[in-house]
């Protein structure tokens, strides 16, 4: 397994400062903090696929993608340019996840949080600009491929309780297997999205409500 972050991700880490003694968040965006697979689903079928996986372990959507026509599946260039237009078009509105900037915004106050979001290092900035201006102002790292690299290089001098909060089961179970104090929550804000993603059974902690995330965390730093 690769264990160091990618050249562009250990520059964007390189720049922050994080205190080791304050508790640290790092989450994903796309169905954590903001509403995705329903939206994204809906744009494929608009582009004539549909959508008829059963279950999913990470980001290999296109792998149940058919065409209405003629049944066949989405070929990868297709797949690309679909994805990179509905971020053009609609990644500036997109909803949040329920309770997600509520409960974000408690936690910041005394955690700090950071986004590792897999997407381009080329739409960084551009999603910066739209974080913003909807109050999301936490850094943000882009990831490509698994995330257990970004992870460990963000907590490898860490003493204060790190939690990592995402959807997808592959981050989870490489985290799990390598970084024994990083509390690992499973959390996918869409309930028909989870249906398709297997648990992770070995997570700290499985939830769709970002309420009772705050409080598994309350918790967790009650005893820190």
């Amino acid at each position: 397994m690769v264990i160091m972050p990618s050249y562009e991700t250990q520059k964007f880490i390189d720049a922050l400062t994080i205190d080791p003694n304050k508790p640290l968040i790092i989450s994903d965006a796309d169905e954590v903090i903001f509403e995705l697979f329903g939206h994204l689903f809906k744009y494929f079928d608009e582009y004539g696929f549909d959508f008829r996986g059963e279950s999913l372990v990470g980001f290999e959507i296109m792998n149940h993608l058919y065409c209405h026509k003629s049944g066949e599946t989405i070929k990868i260039d297709l797949f690309h340019k679909i994805m990179a237009d509905f971020f053009e078009h609609h990644g500036a509105t997109v909803p949040f996840v329920e309770n997600a900037y509520k409960n974000l915004t408690y936690l910041s106050s005394y955690c700090q949080i950071i986004i590792l979001t897999n997407a381009p290092h080329s739409y960084r900035d551009d999603r910066i600009e739209i974080y913003n201006r909807q109050g999301i102002n936490f850094p943000i790292i882009t990831n490509i491929g698994n995330k257990y690299a970004a992870v460990k290089k963000l907590t490898e001098h860490h003493v204060a309780p790190v939690f990592f909060i995402d959807d997808s089961p592959e981050h989870h179970l490489a985290i799990l297997e390598n970084l024994d104090d990083v509390n690992c929550i499973h959390f996918i804000g869409d309930k028909e999205y989870a249906k398709l993603v297997a648990n992770v059974e070995n997570a700290d902690f499985i939830s769709t409500c970002w309420h009772e995330v705050r409080h598994y965390i309350d918790r967790k730093l009650a005893s820190f």
